[in-house]
C-alpha cells in the first residue's frame, strides 16, 4: 500500500484477501472511513512473496500527521473528534480481527495518536490473528482501556 488512505482501508478486508468484507461498518463501533478510499487493485498488490498468502505490504512510509504541524490535532485527518485513529480489527472476535498478513518492508508508520480511554483493543491494530511483521513506528501515543499496544492490542496470532 502507497498510502494513509490505504492503510485505513484494509479495515474493510479484515481477511486480507483484496475484496470487502461482509462486516458492515454499522456493526463496527466507532466505525470511521468508507471502502472506496481502500486500494482498488488490492488483489494485483497483496502482501506475501510468492502468492502464498493474503495480506497488506507497506510500499511507502505512512504519516499520521497529515498536516505536518508535529502534533495530533484536528487538523490531521484521522483525528476522529480527539479520539485518533481507529485500531483495524477492532475486537478480539472471529471477523472482528484482522487476519490477513502485514508486511512493512523496512518502511515505517509515524505518529500514531489513539485517545480511547476506555475503549480496549487499541493499537494500530486492536485485534489479529495473523503475522505482523518488521513494523517500525515511531512517535506513538495510544491509550485505551484493556488490551492496548502500539502496534497490536491482542495478538492471536
Amino acid at each position: 500500500m502507497a498510502s494513509l488512505a490505504q492503510l485505513n482501508a484494509i479495515r474493510h478486508d479484515l481477511d486480507g484477501n483484496g475484496a470487502q468484507d461482509s462486516v458492515t461498518p454499522s456493526q463496527w463501533t466507532n466505525y470511521t472511513g468508507a471502502f472506496p478510499n481502500r486500494d482498488t487493485n488490492a488483489a494485483t498488490r497483496m502482501g506475501c512473496p510468492g502468492g502464498v498468502c493474503v495480506g497488506y505490504e507497506l510500499t511507502v512510509n505512512i504519516d499520521l500527521d497529515t498536516d505536518g504541524d508535529g502534533s495530533p490535532d484536528s487538523g490531521d485527518a484521522y483525528w476522529d473528534s480527539g479520539a485518533g485513529w481507529q485500531s483495524i480489527g477492532p475486537a478480539d472476535s472471529a471477523g472482528n480481527r484482522y487476519a490477513g498478513n502485514f508486511k512493512s518492508n523496512r518502511f515505517t508508520i509515524s505518529n500514531l495518536f489513539i485517545n480511547r480511554n476506555t475503549a480496549n483493543y487499541q493499537g494500530l491494530f486492536g485485534a489479529a490473528s495473523s503475522r505482523i511483521e518488521s513494523v517500525g513506528i515511531t512517535n506513538a501515543n495510544v491509550t485505551g482501556g484493556q488490551h492496548v499496544g502500539i502496534l497490536v492490542g491482542a495478538s492471536r496470532g
